[in-house]
């Protein structure tokens, strides 16, 4: 399990891996995989998994998404609390690491 959270970036257009680096690993791409996923079990033909403008276009809005939560969590990282069974706060202190 990765200790970032990485919102991801679409790469090269040029790029000739169908999951650019700057994609792979990231909030985005998980999106991407759990659409895949959706779509299968509905029976409806899965987006593909490709560097086109297509895939490209569709990422820019998973992108956007990750981007959005990721930014929410960290500028807002005092909303998080940590509690004992008994239900007092404990203090502690949480960090969101992110690229």
């Amino acid at each position: 399990m990765a200790d970032t959270l990485k919102r991801g970036g679409l790469g090269a257009e040029s790029d000739t891996d169908a999951i650019p680096t700057a994609f792979a690993d990231s909030m985005a791409k998980a999106m991407e995989d759990a659409l895949n996923v959706l779509l299968n079990q509905e029976g409806n033909p899965r987006v593909p998994v490709d560097n086109t403008r297509e895939s490209r276009d569709r990422r820019t809005m998973f992108l956007a998404i990750s981007r959005g939560i990721i930014d929410h969590l960290v500028a807002n990282q005092g909303a998080f609390k940590i509690r004992d069974n008994a239900n007092n706060e404990l203090p502690v202190h949480i960090t969101i690491e992110n690229e």
